[in-house]
């Protein structure tokens, strides 16, 4: 190779290697500024479509619902709050300010569609009692007994549903009155006025509660003034008899019984329907002594006897003194005009 190829071989190779070394130097600068091109445009894209999305919200949005959160891209889920009891099992719409009534009332919530739903709560608070009773369940749909209130009461229902998505929605029905509890009934059957017990006698009764599975408790009492006081027999039963012995009781016909009951709230009572006649003890009767009156008779008054020698000397005295008074006059007057 002559002297002048070679000259133009190295000047090839070195600019090759400069070549090189400059492509080296500018590669990592242009992947810079392709992922500074990239995150700009992401930012404005992101800043230009979404207020696009808040404003696509659906013809009947209420910025006042109680809805804690909106959907955007799908159906909002309805709540369906219905009850049942014992009494009834069909399902029966609740609506704020309704009164229901029933032999444990089941609340039930549920939402449609379900399928994005993945937990419920359902909450019953009875603030006059007050008491909060809760349910809460991985479930579309939720059911509480309302009787756990332990007594009747108006109270406010709050529904709430947690989507897949993270939304949370929240439903509420205001003053529902539930009442669960009812007054028992009672009824005495024996002795029910006009009765002669001589011997031990069954007082019994009838009573029932609305409530199929109440227990009830009965107290029996004693009149005998006709029921103006009472005096306690037995408490605490749960049958509907008493056998009573009205031996070493006083013997009158003025006798009235009364059986109280009562469920744990309530308590009412019903009495004999007319007095009746038992014991066997005779009252005493204490006859006190005739009250004698006694006449005290005036006996007549006997004069003093009259001492006639001191009437004579008082009768002198009166005599003489107008004697001497006349003999004084006298003078004075002679002297006087002479």
């Amino acid at each position: 190779m002559s002297t002048k190829s070679r000259t133009l071989s190295l000047q090839i190779k070195s600019c090759t290697m400069e070549s090189n070394v400059t492509v080296h130097a500018i590669r990592p600068l242009t992947v810079t500024r392709r992922l500074y091109s990239a995150c700009f445009l992401a930012v404005f894209l992101f800043l230009n479509l979404f207020p696009l999305f808040l404003g696509n919200q659906p013809a009947d949005y209420d910025p006042t619902s109680t809805c804690k959160v909106k959907l955007i891209s799908m159906d909002e889920p309805v709540l369906n709050l219905t009850f049942y009891s014992h009494w009834n099992d069909t399902k029966t719409p609740i609506m704020s300010g309704d009164r229901i009534a029933g032999d444990h009332i089941i609340l039930n919530a549920t939402f449609t569609p379900n399928s994005d739903i993945n937990r419920t709560r359902l909450e019953v608070n009875a603030t006059a009692i007050p008491i909060l009773i809760v349910s809460d369940v991985n479930h579309t749909s939720v059911e509480i007994d309302t009787r756990r209130l332990g007594n009747n009461a108006t109270c406010t229902i709050n529904v709430t549903a947690w989507l897949t998505t993270g939304v949370e929605i929240s439903r509420n029905v205001t003053n529902v009155f539930i009442g669960n509890f009812f007054v028992p009934k009672i009824e005495v059957v024996s002795p029910n006025g006009g009765e002669n017990i001589t011997k031990p006698w069954n007082v019994t009764w009838t009573a029932y509660d609305n409530n199929t599975e109440e227990v009830l408790e009965f107290e029996v009492r004693l009149s005998s003034d006709g029921g103006s006081t009472f005096q306690l027999l037995t408490t605490g039963l749960t049958e509907t008899r008493y056998e009573w012995n009205s031996s070493g009781f006083l013997l009158l016909s003025s006798y009235v019984i009364e059986v109280r009951v009562t469920d744990g709230i309530y308590t009412t009572s019903d009495q004999s329907d007319g007095p009746f006649t038992a014991g066997d003890v005779v009252p005493t009767t204490t006859t006190p002594p005739p009250t004698t009156t006694s006449t005290t008779t005036a006996s007549p008054t006997t004069p003093a006897p009259v001492d006639y020698t001191m009437a004579g000397f008082v009768s002198a005295s009166i005599i003489g003194s107008a004697f001497l008074a006349l003999a004084v006059y006298y003078v004075a007057k002679t002297r006087i005009y002479d």
